[in-house]
């Protein structure tokens, strides 16, 4: 028996319209607004056997150090769940799960973005309430960056050069001397 694409379980879902903004309270009364959301499962391409403590640590510094480089990223950290029905193979530590779902969020907050990753074991939005609760604690504005793509957004200068200082100042200086011949010249 065939299965219609549309409705087949294993298709590619591009985008979904959101019934609602998403947006997450966090310490001081601050707002963020989810811009951007990806998910896919915490042990997409672990091959063989059950996950470990070690294993959720190693996974979990390479989610926190993998940020993009342009949006600054802040883990909320999961919590692990022993697996009591998993066999331990004696070289391995205890099997632990972390939750099943990996989500990364890209949040605004006027022209300040973060990348919020965090883990939970259904699809989101919703995002958990553990999670919620976490985010409640979390100083958005410390961590933001001023959006690197906003047209808007004026981009921190590098200082100049004493070099450079001289340049300008001798430019200026042409110019006035320019205007006061040309006003003089008119006179």
């Amino acid at each position: 028996m065939r299965i219609p694409r549309e409705s087949h379980p294993l298709r590619i879902v591009q985008a979904m319209p959101a019934s609602s903004e998403v947006i997450i309270e966090c310490a001081n009364g601050v707002n963020a607004t989810l811009l951007e959301l990806q998910q896919e499962g915490t042990y997409f391409g672990l091959w063989d056997g059950a996950p470990t403590h070690e294993i959720n640590e190693q996974l979990l510094d390479q989610v926190s150090r993998g940020a993009s480089g342009r949006i600054p990223r802040y883990l909320v950290r999961p919590s692990e769940v022993p697996l009591t029905h998993v066999r331990q193979v004696a070289h391995r530590s205890l099997p632990a799960a972390l939750p099943i779902r990996r989500c990364h969020g890209v949040f605004q907050v006027g022209s300040a973005v973060l990348e919020i990753v965090w883990f939970q074991n259904e699809w989101a939005p919703p995002i958990s309430p553990v999670v919620m609760a976490d985010l409640r604690e979390l100083d958005f504005l410390a961590l933001a960056q001023p959006d690197p793509w906003d047209p808007d957004e004026v981009m921190p200068q590098p200082p100049m050069s004493q070099a450079m200082i001289d340049l300008v100042e001798v430019t200026r200086e042409m110019l006035e001397q320019r205007q006061n011949d040309e006003r003089s010249s008119g006179d």
